[in-house]
């Protein structure tokens, strides 16, 4: 089983006021998974050329190797979870982040994708209450993607594994109901 989880969640960007991810990283820390799993948060801030950096940051800060790299993002427009099997390494997106930048121009390399079984584990997700959950293979372009491809590469660095979640706006669904299925996503994530 493993015993390492970090996860990160973001801040309030150009239209969401209120970022569910950072709450839901926050709580998962707070509140732990049990089975003497160990859980390490980070808010990463929502900038592209920034966030590669914060990770590591963070990553330096943990006291030991993380056995799972859990990424969680908001899908503003979205009506519901979505796990993300790809994260791409050219960004083209005009949108702009917290630092006033776009994506246009980031060239990364090639694409990377996760290893998990998306299927099995939104199965586990809907068993805790989320409903739908959809398997995405386009991660947004945003500082999600931005971030999602660094996690992979740093999850392959260390011998770890890393998946990134998209959870709906709080209107959608509130923020009890979000943690009680990121938390099952989580515990099957480290089992």
């Amino acid at each position: 089983m493993a015993r390492r989880l970090f996860v990160t969640g973001f801040g309030p960007f150009p239209g969401v006021e209120r970022n569910p991810s950072r709450e839901i990283a926050r709580a998962l820390e707070q509140q732990g998974l049990g089975g003497g799993v160990h859980v390490h948060a980070a808010e990463l801030p929502v900038e592209f050329n920034a966030v590669a950096g914060a990770i590591d940051a963070a990553l330096k800060r943990l006291p030991e190797r993380p056995d799972v790299l859990l990424g969680l993002g908001v899908w503003s427009r979205g009506d519901g979870f979505r796990l993300e099997r790809l994260a791409r390494g050219v960004f083209d997106v005009a949108r702009v982040d917290n630092a006033g930048q776009t994506g246009i121009g980031i060239d990364l390399g090639p694409q990377r994708a996760t290893d998990w079984d998306l299927e099995s584990l939104a199965k586990c997700m809907q068993a805790a209450g989320a409903g739908e959950v959809r398997i995405s293979e386009d991660a947004g372009s945003y500082v999600c993607e931005r971030t999602y491809l660094h996690l992979l590469t740093r999850a392959e660095e260390l011998g770890s594994r890393a998946l990134f979640l998209h959870v709906p706006p709080l209107e959608v669904i509130g923020l009890e109901r979000q943690i009680v299925c990121v938390r099952a996503l989580a515990r099957e994530l480290c089992s």
